[in-house]
């Protein structure tokens, strides 16, 4: 299997498309045509996506006419993330466009059309994305729902209608996160439905495309008055300084008890107050749902990239191990210092320089807040301090294979930002 790693977009192409069969018992498969766009999707739902490439042959004539018109093949292309592009499509990869085909994860496509399935629901990052299997047209066999196996199934019954099922116990939630090596969701909600939590339950957690993200959680919603016994004594669990960063209000914070051996397990890795009374959209809970695992600093400066508006592609490589050392130990410094900036990078450079792989070079760019802000607003004012400046926005705008960002508050309450990247030599 080889890992498809590609992030571009595709060119010359038109919006969604619908493709199937006209008869109302089989389910329509939705063919999107931007390959960047169905990647994204793929990769925020976990979830497998189809290639399909076509020309004008006959086998690509048969495959729409009477394939999808057969119910055991429709209904799980139907379930899946699918792009439908022409054989000639084109990707740009370092400015130069290449056709699609041509990567060596579709090889065994041996130049022709078909079908290719990604896989994004591994639970290993460095496997997400990888081909799982092609089904070659050009070999003049009939496909069959069988060769679709590896695809999900819609529901059965009216599983899909009962939706993720959340605990009202923190102990028991606690217990079945740590039980399942899961991560844990906290909804902290006002029962009066202020505060974004009505336009939260009604909008976004009803909306059915965060179903599977959410059931990767053990999921727990509390009033947030809710107590819970420590030390000895109940204690309103918003206000223990684990959940400082919510700073009192309702929202989302998440405890990661995914893996015993990291750093951070047990720990709030995420929090997500709603802010001004704004709940979080779809789209954002999506962000939220997949960030990488890593510390509260990290993921939340993650997800002020991920979510900026133009899309940047900073954080959309590997959240690497080391360079994340790399930017908590500056940031613990320029907080320490009271003073942003690159302090030492000649000498940081060479030694970051000889851990990289793949003969990449690394970059840094930096950033401060504002006094007095929460983390989540300090670290949305961090990434519009780089929007502002073409040079800094370069590197934050840009796809690195490797990445990571960090931020700490210095005493003067200002938060100060890292970014490192490993970048491909010019």
């Amino acid at each position: 299997m080889v890992k498809l790693a590609i992030r571009v977009t595709i060119a010359s192409l038109g919006t969604a498309m619908l493709l199937g069969s006209a008869i109302a018992d089989v389910p329509r498969v939705t063919w999107k045509t931007d390959y960047a766009a169905a990647l994204t999707e793929a990769e925020n739902a976990r979830g497998m996506m189809v290639v399909y490439f076509y020309d004008q042959s006959e086998a690509c004539s048969r495959f729409e006419k009477d394939a999808l018109s057969d119910e055991g093949i429709a209904a799980p292309l139907a379930a899946t993330c699918c792009v439908r592009l022409p054989i000639d499509a084109e990707i740009s990869v370092g400015g130069q466009p290449i056709r699609l085909i041509d990567h060596p994860a579709f090889a065994s496509l041996k130049d022709g059309p078909g079908l290719a399935i990604l896989d994004f629901a591994d639970p290993e990052p460095a496997n997400r994305g990888r081909v799982v299997k092609t089904l070659d047209f050009s070999a003049g066999r009939a496909l069959t729902a069988d060769d679709l196996g590896l695809l999900p199934r819609p529901p059965a019954g009216n599983r899909s209608e009962a939706g993720p099922v959340w605990l009202a116990d923190y102990g028991e939630a606690v217990d079945a996160a740590q039980r399942d090596s899961r991560m844990l969701l906290v909804y902290f909600f006002r029962e009066d439905g202020s505060g974004g939590c009505r336009e939260f339950q009604s909008q976004t957690l009803a909306d059915a495309a965060l179903t599977a993200g959410l059931e990767r959680y053990v999921l727990l919603k509390l009033p947030t008055g809710a107590q819970v016994p420590f030390a000895g004594a109940n204690t309103v669990l918003l206000k223990h300084p684990s959940f400082a960063e919510m700073v009192g209000l309702p929202g989302i914070a998440i405890i990661d008890y995914s893996d015993p051996q990291a750093p951070y397990h047990g720990q709030v890795v995420s929090t997500f107050p709603f802010l001004r009374g704004r709940a979080y959209t779809p789209a954002q809970m999506n962000v939220i749902l997949d960030l990488p695992p890593g510390k509260l600093t990290q993921r939340t400066l993650i997800y002020a990239i991920k979510t900026h508006p133009e899309r940047p592609q900073s954080a959309s490589g590997k959240l690497d191990a080391y360079l994340a050392s790399e930017a908590e130990s500056h940031s613990q410094l320029q907080a320490r210092i009271l003073r942003q900036g690159h302090h030492a990078w000649a000498t940081r450079f060479q030694r970051i320089n000889r851990r990289l792989p793949w003969g990449l070079l690394a970059s840094e760019i930096c950033a401060e807040s504002w006094p007095g802000q929460c983390l989540l607003e300090a670290a949305i004012d961090c990434v519009q301090s780089w929007r502002r400046s073409s040079g800094h926005w370069s590197s934050v705008r840009a796809f690195h294979p490797v990445f990571a960002y960090d931020m700490r508050r210095g005493n003067n309450g200002i938060w100060y930002a890292t970014g490192i990247f490993g970048t491909r030599g010019r």
